[in-house]
């Protein structure tokens, strides 16, 4: 069977975007180790930061690059300005944000030696609704004195009214006219729970189906199997290459985030459904393993092992990946993190990145950051002080800000017992009723947070 292939369309964005949504259209949804170390160390502020690169040759660290950070009083970054070598400026990236802390844009800058100025380069810029959603985003170049639309990628979002994403449109210019180029689709029950998810491309001659999932579903909010579906080009149509089922979830590490921990892949072989791959994962704290196995002649032989670990504050130790030769693992990949921390681990001063090498079978240095004022990460008492009745409550229920006035929008959850998020939006008031008439008996969570840190969560029983 021939498929249709196209490349994919990927667009950078900065460290602050966020992803919310957890579903099993991420394949792995165990906490990358290098993103881990990006997404704590954003909430750190360092000043300055030296970036080094270990040199095989040399044997010892060689700079990569210096960073300057500012930032405004809410602790957001303003403004991160990198060079390459002491004393000589390279470029800046400068961000601006809304009155909720998102962000609005950011410009990239390069320094001209000639008339010793940062000169625009490129310029990505930010829109949301009115619950935080982005909605729109464009990546435009800067040339001749001007900010070239033509050149310009943008992407639209769409969300239902309790705010999941229905529709994800990439577009640029072609012919000289913003088209779309490839859009997803996605299609919930009355639970909001995903019950398809479809990228549709253009190939020259009008859109096509590229891709497809489908979930379905028993009493659980979560999915008890996910079908995949790719273009067959000869057939042109969609056809079944392969299946998820024997679902089984866990929380994990926090009440809003729930992966699973047990799965099987079956590949479609001649219109028959066939086992290919069972994954296992075991959670202790933020710590997994997961094993994952293949059917071979109507067994499941243990293949790999994927192992992460985390320190106390949330940085990551080690991301390793083994394969299973004869009756021992070996090493496919690793990444280890050094975190030096001062005596009574409030602040961190140094990270070292180290990588697995074939060659020694043995990690060896490879990134080093380096904070040259040591970074502050004690935690910070942020609770929100409200409450909320009535409690038990049947049809709506009042959220009370138990200050004077709200001195900045505070972002509201609402969680099922299983941690998926039913509804959410911006309260502006010091008092604020919720309609909950659509939601079954049972315990929920309403969770606050604002762009200044505090949160605080609280149970509601619905009768």
């Amino acid at each position: 069977m021939k498929y249709f292939s196209i490349g994919i369309f990927l667009v950078h964005l900065s460290v602050f975007a966020q992803n919310t949504s957890k579903d099993l259209n991420n394949e792995n949804n165990t906490p990358s180790a290098a993103l881990a170390s990006d997404d704590v160390l954003s909430s750190f502020n360092p000043s300055t930061e030296k970036s080094f690169f270990w040199s095989d040759i040399n044997q010892e660290w060689e700079l990569s690059t210096l960073n300057d950070y500012e930032y405004d009083n809410e602790g957001r970054l303003l403004k991160s300005v990198y060079s390459f070598s002491p004393g000589e400026l390279t470029g800046e990236i400068e961000y601006t944000y809304d009155i909720t802390g998102n962000i609005l844009t950011e410009t990239s800058r390069f320094y001209d030696e000639q008339t010793s100025q940062m000169i625009d380069e490129t310029r990505a810029t930010y829109q949301y609704n009115e619950f935080g959603d982005q909605t729109y985003f464009t990546f435009q170049t800067y040339t001749e004195g001007n900010w070239n639309t033509i050149e310009t990628d943008s992407i639209e979002i769409s969300y239902n009214n309790a705010g999941f994403q229905l529709s994800y449109t990439i577009k640029n210019y072609l012919n000289n006219v913003l088209t779309d180029i490839n859009a997803t689709s996605n299609v919930y029950d009355t639970l909001n729970r995903l019950l398809s998810k479809e990228v549709v491309i253009d190939n020259g001659d009008g859109f096509i189906p590229f891709w497809r999932i489908e979930l379905t579903y028993e009493d659980d909010l979560f999915p008890i199997s996910k079908t995949e579906f790719i273009y067959d080009s000869e057939l042109e149509m969609l056809q079944e290459t392969r299946r998820y089922t024997q679902l089984v979830y866990q929380s994990y590490t926090s009440y809003y985030e729930n992966v699973p921990i047990s799965f099987i892949i079956q590949d479609k072989i001649a219109d028959v459904w066939v086992n290919s791959i069972k994954s296992e994962t075991t959670f202790e704290g933020a710590n997994s393993v997961e094993l994952i196995s293949e059917f071979v002649s109507g067994f499941w032989i243990l293949k790999t092992r994927k192992t992460k670990n985390f320190d106390e504050q949330g940085l990551p130790v080690l991301d390793l990946e083994e394969f299973r030769n004869d009756e021992n693992w070996q090493t496919e990949s690793a990444e280890e993190y050094i975190n030096e921390y001062s005596g009574d681990f409030s602040e961190i001063y140094k990270i070292t990145l180290k990588i697995w090498d074939d060659k020694f079978q043995s990690n060896q240095n490879f990134l080093m950051r380096l904070f040259n004022d040591p970074v502050n990460i004690k935690k910070v008492n942020t609770t929100f002080n409200f409450s909320i009745f009535p409690n038990p409550a049947q049809d709506n229920v009042v959220i009370k800000n138990n200050q004077s006035v709200i001195q900045s929008p505070v972002m509201m959850h609402l969680f099922d017992i299983n941690g998926r998020s039913i509804n959410k939006r911006i309260l502006q008031n010091t008092e604020e009723n919720v309609n909950i008439k659509n939601l079954k008996t049972g315990v929920y969570f309403i969770h606050l947070s604002d762009n200044k840190g505090k949160m605080k969560t609280e149970k509601l029983i619905v009768r």
